[in-house]
């Protein structure tokens, strides 16, 4: 777990103390306007705990988009030496890539031949080529609340650096990461 996502548990507990003390004079013989005041400041310390909770996690997982750990990795196993013989031996299949960085007017990473004038939304249905070996996910990435962190799929397969796919759908994660669903032959 994260430093930022310990904090957020952190403040649970601060959240779960703060309750079990008030708590402790509500239900005491006092009068009904200091059980009053206990409710209302119960009420908001819960609103302004659980605005702070939902501001945190919210912010992970828009500042800790999903990058694939072999994203743009040069390591020598990965590249293909027969690439006509896979291509052949390939079964159709489709799949989710990391297709690289989008700022929301310029892409600053890009692992397709994306043009510089298409944003992520305009990819979907076109056929573009791989600037590197990419792994194929059978899932897109989903962000955990309960570990607060991103989850990326199982690696199905593997598309090699200069192949075409055709992207089926495009999804931005965090505050630029571009992944596509796509389909290759």
């Amino acid at each position: 777990m994260s430093l930022e996502g310990a904090s957020v548990w952190s403040v649970l507990v601060v959240m779960a103390f703060g309750t079990w003390k008030l708590a402790e004079r509500f239900f005491t013989p006092t009068s009904t306007k200091t059980k009053l005041f206990v409710f209302f400041a119960l009420l908001g310390f819960y609103g302004l705990m659980g605005a702070i909770v939902v501001f945190s996690i919210k912010n992970l997982e828009w500042t800790n988009a999903p990058v694939p750990s072999s994203a743009n990795s040069t390591d020598e196993s990965r590249i293909n030496i027969l690439p006509l013989v896979s291509d052949a031996m390939a079964q159709e299949s489709s799949g989710w890539i990391y297709c690289g960085d989008y700022d929301g007017s310029q892409w600053l990473l890009k692992n397709l031949d994306v043009p510089e004038d298409k944003a992520p939304s305009d990819l979907i249905g076109q056929r573009l080529t791989t600037n590197i070996a990419l792994d194929l996910y059978d899932e897109a990435p989903q962000f955990s609340i309960g570990f607060l962190q991103w989850r990326i799929g199982q690696v199905v397969d593997s598309i090699p650096a200069s192949r075409t796919v055709t992207v089926i759908e495009a999804k931005s994660f965090g505050k630029q990461r571009v992944w596509c669903k796509v389909e290759r032959r």
